[in-house]
């Protein structure tokens, strides 16, 4: 693609590349691309690490639509992608107005908003949550007298990894669930201004990771979580486990998260959908355009031999081999792997991290890759969601055994790692 400003120089931008957004700088750069970065909000959000910037050739703080598009369209980029959630109806506000290939506008609501997620899953005929949003307690009191089926699930609106997610057996737990939400932000850094409720979910949990072009998707991956409870009304992440493709449930949810991609729209990129396996079938929990938020490209490259930034860039950069080498086709497994994410029950601050039992968890046979998340002088509350994890783990086998006696061997050590000093 030429430029008449940047010679043959390709172009990309990224809106809002926090986290695995991160990830697209090696992807798109084996495609001779260089990525333009675009903030949604006027100031970086202050919840989360800061991207990179000077990987970037240029960052765009949010000034309104139109003077973003006048300093994109010097660059004439070719792809607009988002790193994390808030990013993505920026990246299909702006794909739009630069006539790239883009989900478009018309349902970027609806791919944010988990009520009207929900809604339009059920107006276009697949499996969706009963569920019903409000403001007002009151109101969200009187729908559960209604619903009359305990548990129940209370959430935000438009967060993620578990941020504000209650499970709720009684009509006190419900009203002491939506007044904590409507008194917090999201990790996001916006108000809660509305709570969603909706009907719980029996039955396993899946991930279902695709790329798409076109409307024709790839299934990059599908794992299964397995979470613990850490009270009555919470639970968060423990590890999630790669499915073997000829699972007969991949095929299940493949088909299924297929009309749900196509109910919202999300005909271009990622997705990151979970969904639960219940006795009538596949439903979702919600789906993200977007990577998948565990997404470490060196674990995935070795247990799939891809990672979801890598193919992404490739459906953008080059889709005729896209749509000739994945289209329409399911993973290759080639390893036992699990994502394994610790939890703490412990309150106050590290003392030091216990090295010799950071060596004995470095030293298992089928750990790929250690992330201890706290350090000397880290607050540590007890885990409530993905993102207080003090620790994260990958692990890769051959041996099915091996890597399910390191996986409990992690368990075992996990409240030894920090030398915690409590409050």
């Amino acid at each position: 693609m030429m430029n008449s400003d940047h010679g043959a120089q390709r172009f990309a931008v990224v809106v809002d590349g926090y986290a695995m957004g991160g990830y697209f700088h090696e992807a798109f750069a084996a495609h001779g691309t260089k990525l333009i970065h675009v903030q949604s909000t006027s100031d970086l959000l202050p919840k989360l690490s800061p991207p990179d910037l000077g990987r970037y050739v240029a960052n765009i703080p949010w000034a309104g639509e139109l003077d973003v598009l006048n300093q994109l369209l010097p660059f004439r980029p070719f792809a607009v992608v988002p790193g994390i959630e808030p990013g993505v109806p920026v990246a299909d506000r702006l794909g739009e107005l630069l006539t790239v290939p883009s989900n478009g506008s018309k349902l970027s609501r609806a791919r944010r908003n988990k009520y009207e997620m929900g809604e339009c899953l059920r107006n276009n005929g697949l499996r969706a949550a009963a569920q019903f949003k409000s403001g007002s307690i009151d109101e969200l009191m009187l729908w559960v007298r209604r619903h009359r089926h305990y548990p129940v699930v209370v959430k935000p609106l438009d967060s993620a990894s578990t941020d504000g997610v209650f499970i709720c057996r009684s009509e006190a737990s419900v009203a002491h669930a939506a007044k904590s939400i409507l008194d917090s932000w999201t990790i996001f850094g916006s108000q809660n201004s509305e709570v969603l409720i909706q009907s719980y979910l029996e039955g396993d949990e899946y991930i279902v990771d695709t790329v798409s072009h076109g409307g024709h998707m790839y299934v990059c991956g599908v794992w299964r979580y397995e979470k613990t409870f850490i009270n009555s009304e919470r639970r968060v992440y423990d590890r999630d486990i790669l499915l073997s493709p000829q699972d007969d449930v991949v095929s299940q949810l493949a088909d299924y998260v297929s009309g749900v991609l196509h109910s919202l729209g999300i005909d271009y990129g990622p997705a990151h959908a979970e969904v639960i396996m219940t006795p009538a079938g596949p439903t979702l929990v919600e789906v993200g355009a977007r990577l998948n938020g565990n997404l470490h490209p060196g674990f995935h490259q070795a247990a799939l031999g891809h990672d979801q930034a890598q193919l992404t860039a490739l459906s953008y950069a080059d889709p005729d081999r896209f749509l000739r080498e994945y289209a329409g086709r399911v993973y290759h497994k080639n390893t036992e792997a699990i994502l394994f994410n610790g939890h703490t029950q412990k309150k106050g601050v590290v003392e030091r991290v216990n090295d010799s039992v950071l060596r004995e968890m470095e030293n298992l046979r089928s750990t790929f890759l250690l992330s201890p998340r706290l350090h000397r002088g880290s607050r540590v509350e007890p885990t409530t969601d993905s993102l207080k994890a003090p620790l994260r783990a990958c692990l890769i086998s051959h041996d099915r055994d091996q890597i399910e006696h390191d996986y409990k061997k992690l368990k075992s050590l996990q409240e030894e790692l920090f030398v915690v000093t409590p409050d």
